[in-house]
C-alpha cells in the first residue's frame, strides 16, 4: 500500500512540475526549424494545414454518416426480422390454430387441443371432414383417413432427409433422388389440396369450396382468413350433425335415428 502511494505522489509531482508549455513550444519549434531547412515558412504551410483539415472533416463526415447508416440498417433489418417472425407465428401457427381448435369443438372431435401441436395440426385439418379421401393414386374411406394424415406427416417430414440419403447411391443416386422429390412434391401439393378442399367443403360453402382450396395453396393467408371466417360455422357432414358415443376417429357418432331423418329430408330436398 505504502509503495502504491509513493508511486502515484511520485507521478503528480512529475506532472505537476512539468512546464508542458514549454514542450509544446519546443515541438513547434522544431517543426518549423524541419521544415524552415527546406525553404517552406510557416505562411506556406498555412493553407496546406487548411486543407489538410477541411480533407480530414470530410473524410470524419463521411465515416459518421457510413456508421449512422449502418446502425440505421441493423435497426431496420432486426424490425423487420421481428415483425415477419411475429406475422409467420400469426399466420402459420396461432390464427389457424385457434380456428381449427373452434372448428374441432363444433364438429363434436374429443381431442381439439391438437389444433395447437404443430403436427397435430395438420392431423386435426386431414380427420375434421368427415368425407372419402381422394385424390390422385390416393382413395381413404371415411374412418382412414387418419391414415393418409399420418402418411402425409411421416413423408413430408423425413422426405428431405431421404432424399438426401440417395446422393449417396453411385451412378443413379442423383436421378433417385429427383424423382423422390418430385414424387414428394406431388404427394405434398395434391394431399394439401385436398386436405383444404374437404375442410372448406364441410364448413364453408361448397361453391367456394375449389376456389379457396386452390388459392390457398398459393396464397398461405387466404386459407388462414378463410378458417377464421367459417370457424363457427356447424360443420355439415350430409348427414346432420347430431353426437351420440365416441368412435375410434375421436368423434362422437351421428345419432342412427337422427342420420335417418337427415338423410330422408336431403333427399326430399333433392326432389
Amino acid at each position: 500500500m505504502d509503495v502504491t502511494q509513493d508511486l502515484v505522489n511520485e507521478i503528480s509531482y512529475l506532472v505537476s512540475s512539468t512546464d508542458w508549455n514549454a514542450i509544446g513550444n519546443e515541438l513547434v519549434g522544431y517543426v518549423e526549424d524541419f521544415f524552415n531547412s527546406y525553404g517552406i515558412s510557416g505562411a506556406d504551410l498555412a493553407p496546406i494545414g487548411m486543407l489538410a483539415l477541411m480533407v480530414f472533416m470530410v473524410i470524419a463526415a463521411l465515416v459518421a454518416c457510413v456508421a449512422v447508416c449502418a446502425i440505421v440498417a441493423a435497426v431496420f433489418t432486426f424490425v423487420a426480422f421481428v415483425v415477419s417472425a411475429v406475422v409467420f407465428f400469426l399466420q402459420e401457427y396461432l390464427l389457424p390454430a385457434i380456428a381449427l381448435f373452434k372448428m374441432a369443438k363444433k364438429a363434436g372431435y374429443k381431442y381439439p387441443w391438437f389444433a395447437f401441436i404443430p403436427f397435430a395440426q395438420t392431423y386435426l385439418e386431414f380427420v375434421l371432414p368427415r368425407r372419402e379421401f381422394k385424390v390422385l393414386f390416393i382413395k381413404a374411406g371415411v374412418d382412414m383417413r387418419y391414415v393418409v394424415a399420418l402418411v402425409f406427416i411421416g413423408v413430408t417430414a423425413t422426405g428431405l432427409t431421404a432424399e438426401n440419403v440417395t446422393n449417396y447411391i453411385p451412378v443413379v443416386g442423383g436421378a433417385l433422388g429427383v424423382l423422390l422429390a418430385i414424387f414428394i412434391t406431388v404427394l405434398f401439393v395434391g394431399c394439401s389440396w385436398r386436405k383444404m378442399y374437404d375442410l372448406f367443403c364441410t364448413y364453408a360453402p361448397k361453391k367456394t369450396a375449389v376456389t379457396l382450396s386452390v388459392f390457398s395453396l398459393f396464397v398461405p393467408l387466404i386459407y388462414t382468413i378463410a378458417l377464421l371466417v367459417y370457424m363457427n360455422k356447424e360443420p355439415d357432414f350430409g348427414a346432420g350433425n347430431y353426437y351420440a358415443v365416441s368412435n375410434k376417429a375421436g368423434f362422437m357418432e351421428l345419432n342412427p335415428e337422427v342420420q335417418g331423418e337427415a338423410e330422408g329430408k336431403k333427399a326430399e330436398d333433392k326432389s
